[in-house]
């Protein structure tokens, strides 16, 4: 085989191995081509939070709304032994006690108070927590930029914990925007600025955990629950939503609890504002009645499907309701429209409505639906909107009764207004059962299942009534209070 046949076979071998290549080439272009066409028709991935995203722009906006506020207050102690009383002047060792007597003779201290509060106004009006100025003697107020004015007091509102601050010689302040606490939801995130600790400009961030928490701080509790965290001096500060807007006014922690705090909705807090800045105080409206909450015996003993609405247990003399027909017993289920879910939310629903206005409020009694028209009167400081009797735990129905009652003498008799009934008087309840978690010793039963008793004998013959594993629907006058107590017999 010559040397030109050779090169001709390896010239085809090369070829072909190149013609291989080309096509495999080829084919592994088409196959990437084609993925890339398929990825990129692939629905795109879900977001996901990247913590590597920065609240800096936030907090550098806002941080010029949040102050924090410093306040001493004066009090006067009994000296350093106030529970001794060193010497006396014609006691021999009254010279040995003479250092000690001076050192008991009272003396004014100081006692200091941390918080915070966002500004409103370019002027400087500053809303914090009532508890946080009450009783100061002394207001300082630190701005974002260091500089520290004097504060006076324009009004403050115990019930809710709203105050409102001016400082002295205040211009071109940056306030606050103001959100709604109404479009919040559970799981959007939150940012909380104020003063822990004496720690000025302090932030955190969280989501609102809860909405509509009652933790027992006033008659008109309603608390938005973080897990932003919030400590002392915090009080007064605001939660902020992200678009930089106020949610909340921080008020409340769990003392022996991490990660829970609360914060007034400012959508409630803006009404107390409103009526701080132009009276000083807050108006609110009266109904003039005393209610309780229910639960399941309680609604079935008043005929009701279910335990929403507010059960009217006294009408006050001379009241709004009174005049308008509302009756002990009656179950208030809406007000101008709007259902009642129960006591508080009663209680809130009419503190809000402006006195002398006409109100609808739609009532159940004795099974059948009702509409009366009430003109809102005005809650005088001392009195309240609504009379909550007692707690759903406190008012639960028993398994048996263990008690015994007396005639009532001239002495007992209830005051007007409370009940048509004289009652009769609990003289003794038999600790081992249930009834005395629901009824005490004093206690003044006006009425049984509905009818006015006001002696043993009456007492006796409407409890002769009542058989084995029934409900009794007991009035009952505990002080200053009626309710309404459900009672199994045994």
């Amino acid at each position: 085989m010559n040397i030109t046949r050779y090169r001709n076979i390896i010239l085809k071998l090369a070829g072909l191995l190149l013609a291989a290549a080309l096509l495999g080439a080829a084919c592994g272009a088409a196959g990437t081509s084609g993925r890339s066409e398929s990825s990129s028709k692939a629905p795109a991935s879900p977001l996901v939070y990247d913590p590597r995203v920065s609240y800096a722009p936030l907090v550098e906006k806002l941080s010029g709304n949040v102050v924090n506020i410093f306040t001493t207050q004066k009090i006067k102690v009994q000296g350093m032994f106030p529970f001794f009383n060193f010497g006396d002047r014609n006691d021999p060792f009254e010279q040995f006690f003479r250092p000690f007597r001076r050192q008991q003779e009272p003396r004014e201290i100081e006692q200091h108070s941390l918080g915070s509060g966002f500004i409103i106004s370019e002027n400087g009006q500053v809303v914090t927590n009532h508890h946080v100025v009450a009783k100061a003697n002394e207001i300082k107020v630190r701005l974002a930029d260091g500089k520290e004015v004097d504060a006076e007091v324009v009004g403050s509102d115990e019930r809710t914990d709203v105050a409102l601050i001016q400082l002295k010689n205040a211009k071109n302040l940056k306030p606050a925007v103001m959100g709604s606490s109404d479009k919040l939801k559970v799981g959007d995130v939150v940012v909380a600025i104020g003063n822990p600790f004496g720690l000025g400009n302090t932030v955190t961030t969280g989501i609102v955990s809860a909405k509509g928490r009652v933790i027992g701080a006033g008659p008109y509790d309603d608390f938005i629950q973080t897990d932003a965290s919030i400590n002392p001096g915090n009080s007064g500060g605001p939660l902020f939503n992200l678009k930089g807007e106020v949610v909340g006014i921080n008020t409340a922690i769990v003392r022996h609890g991490q990660g829970i705090g609360f914060a007034i909705p400012v959508d409630m807090a803006n009404r107390v504002i409103e009526d701080l800045l132009s009276k000083g105080r807050v108006i609110r409206g009266w109904l003039g009645v005393g209610i309780q909450s229910m639960d399941d015996t309680m609604a079935g003993m008043f005929g009701l499907k279910e335990t929403s609405g507010a059960l009217v247990n006294q009408v006050f003399e001379d009241s709004p309701a009174q005049k308008a027909g509302m009756k002990s017993g009656d179950v208030i289920v809406s007000v101008q429209g709007e259902k009642i879910k129960d006591a508080r939310d009663l209680a809130a629903t009419i503190a809000s409505r402006k006195p002398g206005s006409e109100v609808k409020v739609k009532i159940i009694r004795e099974g059948r639906k009702k509409t009366l028209k009430v003109i809102i009167g005005q809650m005088e400081d001392d009195t309240a909107a609504v009379k909550p009797a007692v707690s759903n735990e406190e008012s639960n129905a028993a398994a048996k009764l263990g008690i015994e009652v007396r005639d009532p003498a001239a002495a007992d008799r209830a005051p007007g207004g409370a009940g048509t009934g004289t009652g009769v008087i609990v003289t003794r309840v038999d600790r081992s059962g249930p009834a005395a978690q629901v009824i005490r010793s004093g206690d003044i039963i006006l009425e049984v299942n509905r009818n006015n008793v006001d002696s043993v004998d009456s007492f006796m013959k409407q409890m002769s009534r009542a058989d084995s594993g029934d409900d009794v629907l007991f009035k009952i006058r505990r002080g200053d209070s009626v309710m309404y107590i459900a009672v199994r017999v045994p």
